[in-house]
């Protein structure tokens, strides 16, 4: 059985200590099990295991003050996100499979809220063109002199330019 259920529990409303009568918790019990009166649907988390006859909870128990009632702790969970696992024997399950299914049910909600949604059949497409231009152009002089002393001149300038343009276009069909 997953749950530990030996014994019974003395709870006090508005107490977080539970004490045992016939538990051995220190061997058994984990900081972060999960706690509840047999048939109740309030479960509470372990916060500290003080002896094998007090548990203290993370929040005051809100139920009604009472001695030697049926509980149970739940203390095997899944790896990844800690759902209570259900064995054969355990009690309250329906509710411990509900607690999980709203776990996985807010977790899959978290993961699709993260995710950009598109509506049906939009198609986008991007497309990049570039052109480049390369100018050139050469001037010479010659002059004479009386001397018979030539000279020439050279000028060369170059000019280049790039142009890139980027365009989106998004075309929507119906479904």
């Amino acid at each position: 059985m997953g749950q530990y259920q030996i014994g019974t529990v003395n709870v006090t409303n508005g107490s977080a200590i539970i004490t045992g009568n016939g538990t051995l918790w220190l061997e058994t019990i984990s900081i972060s099990d999960l706690f509840m009166i047999r048939d109740a649907s309030v479960h509470y988390t372990v916060l500290t295991v003080d002896s094998n006859i007090q548990i203290t909870l993370s929040a005051n128990y809100v139920g009604a003050t009472a001695t030697y009632q049926s509980y149970q702790i739940i203390r095997n969970f899944t790896t990844n996100y800690s759902f209570p696992e259900i064995e054969f024997g355990d009690f309250n399950w329906p509710y411990i499979v509900t607690e999980a299914l709203i776990l996985v049910d807010t977790q899959i909600r978290t993961l699709a809220d993260r995710i950009e949604t598109k509506p049906v059949g939009t198609t986008t497409t991007t497309s990049t063109t570039s052109s480049t231009t390369t100018t050139t152009s050469t001037t010479s002089t010659t002059s004479s002199t009386t001397s018979s002393t030539s000279s020439t001149i050279s000028t060369t300038s170059s000019t280049s330019s790039t142009i890139s343009t980027t365009s989106t276009t998004t075309t929507t069909s119906p479904p």
